[in-house]
């Protein structure tokens, strides 16, 4: 049997995407897939959080101590480089490509064509909106989704949701929220962000809302993204994580900015086009809970009746005006993705990968 070890980076999208890409082409061409995950943002394995669900195929292997053990003994492997050294070459990360430190080797190969060798490894990065499909084949393990179902029941029956980016990649948050104010006016609003900054200038910048909420305190990061922290209850941490996500997803609305990636202040977080992708897609949104207590299910397909279809979010909608909060300029950066995100939806719903109405292009 032919083998694809998948070791993801980056963060929690990211991470989804490449196992997305990594499930798709094993299934095309016939080989198990082993997941390395703990290299990835979670700094864990997928499958303590997450089950598979009956039609995902191939369904993901963890990679195990002698699972390892035996492909550090094959000798067919691609990239070469690293045969008989997959439990101890050292990444890194160069010309935008995960390499092999001692030989420079990218730690990939073709997704284009297949290839003889017995075992793959792909140890890449990078976001998309394939997250979304792989969701749509999973569900949260029973208790987690319990709980993480328990904490959105306790904000309210209804919210909107401000997800705010802040530590590597850098937004002006003050601008936005500032700008964003008066649309919140008497609503109970919940704040999702990996800024401590954040958390402690926001309530100054929105008066007039019903309350300001907020699911954990951020730590102090010295600006380092909290995926990257490998210290501490990383199993806590993820369950923070999650919760956020599912939370701005059941949101009736959802508000977040750009964030400047380098001299491009036009970018949109992964993160926060994920739980968009969510909240527009409420049986996907559903099937990940699908494992909870009867009456947290029955409390969180309320709240999506509730709020009726979801509609695409303010945040989405002006900049489909070409209307950015933080700045009164064009930002074709941020209409190229948003423009994506519209043709990916409406792609799945046509066909029939996700049961909703197709939702048409944004321009």
């Amino acid at each position: 049997m032919t083998i694809l070890l998948c070791r993801p980076r980056g963060g929690f999208n990211d991470c989804l995407v490449q196992v997305e890409l990594a499930r798709r082409y094993a299934q095309s061409h016939g080989r198990r897939l082993v997941l390395d995950t703990r290299r990835s943002g979670l700094h864990a394995q997928l499958t303590e959080y997450f089950r598979p669900g009956p039609e995902l195929r191939p369904a993901p292997e963890d990679l195990t101590p002698d699972l390892l053990a035996a492909l550090d003994a094959e000798d067919s492997l691609r990239p070469s480089e690293v045969a008989h050294r997959l439990s101890s070459y050292v990444p890194e990360y160069r010309d935008g490509h995960h390499r092999d430190a001692m030989t420079g080797a990218v730690l990939s190969f073709d997704m284009g064509k297949d290839h003889p060798e017995k075992v793959l490894l792909r140890e890449t990065s990078g976001g998309g909106y394939e997250s979304l499909l792989l969701l749509s084949h999973l569900q949260l393990h029973p208790q987690i989704a319990s709980e993480i179902g328990g904490r959105i029941l306790e904000l309210g029956p209804e919210h909107d949701a401000v997800h705010v980016r802040h530590s590597d990649y850098r937004s002006d948050y003050k601008a936005f929220l500032t700008r964003l104010a008066p649309a919140l006016k008497r609503r109970p609003v919940l704040l999702c962000t990996d800024s401590r900054e954040v958390q402690e200038v926001a309530p100054g910048l929105l008066p007039g809302i019903d309350r300001l909420l907020m699911l954990a305190e951020v730590p102090e990061t010295d600006g380092k993204p909290l995926h990257v922290l490998a210290e501490g209850d990383v199993s806590a941490r993820n369950i923070e994580m999650l919760t956020d996500l599912f939370a701005l997803a059941f949101a009736r609305r959802l508000w977040f900015g750009s964030v400047q990636i380098g001299d491009d202040p036009g970018q949109v977080s992964g993160f926060s086009l994920l739980a968009e992708a969510l909240r527009r897609h409420p049986k996907v949104l559903s099937g990940l809970f699908a494992g909870a207590a009867p009456e947290v299910r029955a409390g969180l397909e309320a709240r999506v009746a509730g709020r009726g279809r979801a509609r695409l979010s303010p945040s989405l909608r002006m900049a489909a005006l070409r209307i950015r909060l933080t700045r009164r300029r064009w930002d074709p950066v941020l209409d190229a993705k948003i423009y994506q995100l519209g043709r990916t939806c409406w792609r799945f719903g046509k066909a029939g990968l996700i049961e909703t109405s197709p939702v048409p292009p944004l321009f």
